[in-house]
C-alpha cells in the first residue's frame, strides 16, 4: 500500500494551520526598534569553587576563558546588540576572539514550525521573514574560534501546544501520522513521506567552531524553540571545543544541545526546564569514525517533558524522547552531579532511557547522578554504575530551586544578570 492508497483509506481532511504570528508587541512593549538599558559594564568577582567533594572535581567556569575577561575585550572584538529582534541575527565570518555580549538583546520569532509541504502552504506563520528563522547564527560561513556569546533572551513566538510533527515537519504530517496511527502502524506506509521541500532548520541558536577552536555560551535563556543550543563546524576537519554555562532553557521542543557535529562539549551548572530530548550527538555520517570528542555534564539539572504528538507519534499522545541521542560510536557521556527527571518515554522499551555503558575505545562514566523517575511503574532504562534512581519529584523539585537561587531567578522569572554569570557555588 503506497502512501495516497493509505491516506484514502484512511480518510480525514488536513487540518488547518492553527497557530498564527504573535509579533514583538504581543511580547515585550518594545515594537522591535526599541533598546533596553544598556547591561552593566562590571561585574562582581566569580565566586571561587568549592572545595570537590565525594571524588568530584571542583566546577571551572574558566573553560575557554573566564567571562571577566571575555566581556573585557574591546574595540571590534565585543559586539552588544540590544533591543528586541524578530529577524535573525548572523555574523557569518566573524573575527576571531570575539564576544557578542548580548545581556540588552532578545530574539523573537517562530524558530521552525514552518516546513513547506505539499499543498505550498507554510504550518505557521504569515510573511516569509517569520518562517524558519535561526535567532542567533554565528560563522556558518567561516567557523570561529574564541567565540563567547553571554547572556540574551531567545524565546520562540508559536504556540507551546504545537506538536513535535507540527513543529518539525508541519500539520500536513502530523495528520498523516495521526491516521497511520489509528490505522495500526501499517509497515508500508511512511507518514513522514507527506513532506516535500521540507526546510526545516531546527531554530536553535547556534555557532561553528573552528577545528582547535572554542567556543563559550554563558548565562544565555532559550526557550519554546524547537532547538535549544547548536554547536557546529566540519566534522571532516576535526572538532573545537564549546563550554556552556549558567544557561537556562525551558519548553525546547527536541534536543535541548544539538553537537551533532562532535565537538569536545562542557556543560556546566545549566538548567534544562523541560525539553523533549537533552543530547543529541547523533550523526550516521560519521558511522565509521573513530570518535576522539567527549561530552562532560557537571553541576546541572534537566527534566525531559512530555510534549504533544512526539516523532511518529498521534497528536494526543504526550512523549518525550531520549536523554543522550547517539550511535553506538558517538562520543563518551560523562555525567557528574547532574539530576535527571524523566516521565514518559516514546520509546521505553528501546534506546530513549538507556544511558551509555561502553568501554574499550569509548568509556562512558557517572558520578553522583540522579535519576527521578515522575512515571508509572518501574523505571524503564538502565543504572549504571554512579547513578541511582528516585520516584521523589521533590529531589527534582528541589534542585531546581536550589539552580535558581544560586542564580539569582526570582518567583516570576526575573534574573539577577550578575548572579546568573555569577553564581553562589555548588553545594555539595
Amino acid at each position: 500500500m503506497d502512501r495516497r492508497q493509505f491516506l484514502v483509506i484512511a480518510g480525514a481532511a488536513v487540518a488547518a494551520p492553527f497557530a498564527v504570528w504573535l509579533g514583538v508587541d504581543a511580547l515585550t512593549d518594545d515594537p522591535g526598534t526599541g533598546s533596553p538599558a544598556a547591561p552593566s559594564p562590571a561585574a562582581p568577582s566569580p565566586a571561587a569553587p568549592s572545595p570537590a567533594g565525594g571524588g568530584l572535581p571542583a566546577a571551572d567556569y574558566t573553560l575557554g576563558a573566564p567571562t571577566r575577561d571575555l566581556l573585557a575585550r574591546t574595540g571590534t572584538s565585543l559586539v552588544a546588540p540590544t533591543g528586541v529582534f524578530s529577524t535573525p541575527f548572523e555574523d557569518p565570518r566573524p573575527r576571531e576572539d570575539t564576544t557578542w555580549d548580548m545581556r540588552g538583546a532578545r530574539f523573537v520569532g517562530w524558530f521552525d514550525a514552518d516546513a513547506l509541504y505539499e499543498t505550498g502552504e507554510y504550518a505557521g506563520g504569515s510573511s516569509e521573514e517569520q518562517k524558519n528563522n535561526r535567532p542567533i547564527r554565528i560563522g556558518h560561513r567561516q567557523p570561529v574560534g574564541g567565540a563567547a556569546i553571554i547572556g540574551g533572551v531567545v524565546e520562540g513566538a508559536q504556540p507551546e501546544t504545537l506538536t513535535w510533527e507540527r513543529m518539525k515537519y508541519g500539520q500536513h504530517v502530523q495528520d498523516d501520522t495521526d491516521r497511520w496511527v489509528e490505522a495500526g502502524r501499517p509497515e508500508d506506509v511512511d507518514p513522514l513521506r507527506g513532506q516535500v521541500d521540507n526546510r526545516n532548520q531546527d531554530g536553535d541558536p547556534r555557532v561553528y567552531v573552528r577545528p582547535g577552536g572554542w567556543a563559550v555560551w554563558d548565562g544565555v535563556q532559550v526557550r519554546n524553540t524547537h532547538d535549544g543550543i547548536g554547536v557546529y563546524g566540519d566534522h571532516t576537519q576535526g572538532p573545537g571545543a564549546c563550554y556552556i554555562r549558567n544557561c537556562w532553557l525551558r519548553d525546547v521542543h527536541d534536543d535541548a544541545i544539538e553537537n551533532d557535529d562532535w565537538h569536545e562539549l562542557d556543560v556546566l551548572d545549566t538548567l534544562v526546564e523541560g525539553t523533549y530530548t537533552f543530547l543529541s550527538c547523533q550523526n550516521h555520517g560519521l558511522n565509521d569514525v573513530r570518535p576522539v570528542s567527549t561530552v562532560t555534564v557537571q553541576d546541572s539539572v534537566i527534566r525531559l517533558r512530555p510534549f504533544p504528538g512526539g516523532y511518529k507519534t498521534h497528536s494526543a499522545d504526550a512523549v518525550h524522547g531520549q536523554i543522550y541521542k547517539s550511535q553506538d560510536n558517538a562520543p563518551a557521556l560523562v555525567l557528574r552531579n547532574v539530576v535527571i527527571a524523566s516521565e514518559r518515554f516514546r520509546d521505553p522499551e528501546g534506546d530513549g532511557p538507556q544511558l551509555p555503558e561502553r568501554r574499550g575505545d569509548v568509556v562512558d562514566r557517572y558520578e553522583d547522578v540522579t535519576l527521578v523517575w515522575l512515571g508509572s511503574g518501574r523505571y524503564p532504562g538502565n543504572v549504571p554504575p554512579g547513578c541511582h534512581v528516585t520516584t521523589d519529584r521533590a529531589v527534582y523539585e528541589r534542585a531546581v530551586e536550589d539552580w535558581k537561587a544560586r542564580h539569582g531567578v526570582g518567583p516570576a522569572g526575573d534574573v539577577q544578570m550578575d548572579r546568573v554569570l555569577w553564581p553562589e557555588p555548588v553545594s555539595r
